[in-house]
């Protein structure tokens, strides 16, 4: 038995070995730029919506590298021991940068007004659902739509979960990100705007967001999104084309191109993706 154990977790080291790809983290580095690009407003506003593809394949990535390394897991406790680990990580650089930030980040949030109860419940509403520090979301989003994606998955067909998280993202964050002003007549989307400007909950920068993108980093590192790389550049290209037109189209209507979440930038980012992963990187050539 033990020298079995020994045989698994070799293998497990092996696969582990195949799935890093130093091509992932030449993209962070590059979807970094370009996140700092979206908030400088530093290039045109015409290559806006192209740039919007760095937040969905940092939470992709993430989600691909964390499901690859579960996949290594022999044991459900050694899943669970994997998730803790990951978010002890996140807890931890969030902890120190709140820290660090926290005499401005009172200042900026305003936080030093007011009844110190009521205090603690923004600070505590915004960990969870938003930001305390400027664009401190991502990494709660990213730990919690970890969480939700690691235990619905075990209970629910990947088919639905798919289409549950892809339903989340379209009607729930695109909505209030792009669409809210497209229906301005519609009771039901003015009910649901507002129900989330009273809770002061941004559905496009928390967890709900991640849900959809985290899945799809799942799928990827269980191999049950697919695509050769003549389809992938078919789709990514398609699919550009298409997010440029919605873009324009919800600029046109709302007067704004800087929203955070489109429909099309959901087939763009997967197209892209599945790109990166097929890239590889060796001594004898440069991919």
């Amino acid at each position: 038995m033990k020298v079995n154990r020994i045989e698994n977790e070799s293998t497990v080291c092996i696969n582990r070995r195949d799935k890093y790809n130093p091509i992932l983290d030449i993209v962070k580095f590059v979807m970094s730029f370009l996140i700092v690009i979206i908030h400088t407003s530093f290039l045109h506003e015409k290559l806006y919506p192209w740039l919007r593809v760095a937040v969905p394949l940092f939470f992709m990535i993430s989600s691909y590298l964390f499901f690859s390394k579960l996949s290594g897991s022999i044991t459900v406790q050694d899943e669970r021991k994997t998730l803790m680990k990951f978010t002890k990580r996140n807890l931890q650089l969030y902890a120190f940068w709140f820290v660090v930030l926290f005499p401005l980040t009172l200042k900026i949030r305003g936080w030093y007004l007011g009844n110190i109860f009521v205090t603690f419940f923004k600070i505590i509403r915004s960990f969870f659902l938003g930001s305390t520090f400027v664009a401190s979301w991502f990494i709660m989003a990213m730990v919690i739509a970890i969480w939700l994606i690691y235990y619905l998955s075990k209970v629910i067909n990947s088919k639905i979960l798919l289409w549950a998280t892809f339903f989340i993202y379209v009607f729930v964050s695109c909505l209030y990100s792009s669409y809210v002003k497209v229906f301005p007549d519609n009771i039901i989307v003015s009910a649901f705007y507002s129900a989330c400007q009273y809770l002061h909950i941004d559905p496009s920068l928390s967890f709900p967001v991640a849900l959809f993108w985290v899945f799809c980093g799942k799928c990827f590192a269980d191999g049950n999104i697919r695509f050769n790389m003549k389809y992938s550049i078919i789709i990514l290209m398609v699919s550009s084309l298409f997010l440029y037109l919605e873009w324009d189209f919800i600029k046109e209507i709302t007067g704004s191109h800087r929203n955070d979440c489109y429909i099309f930038l959901a087939p763009m980012s997967i197209g892209l993706m599945s790109i990166i992963i097929q890239m590889k990187f060796n001594k004898e050539s440069n991919f």
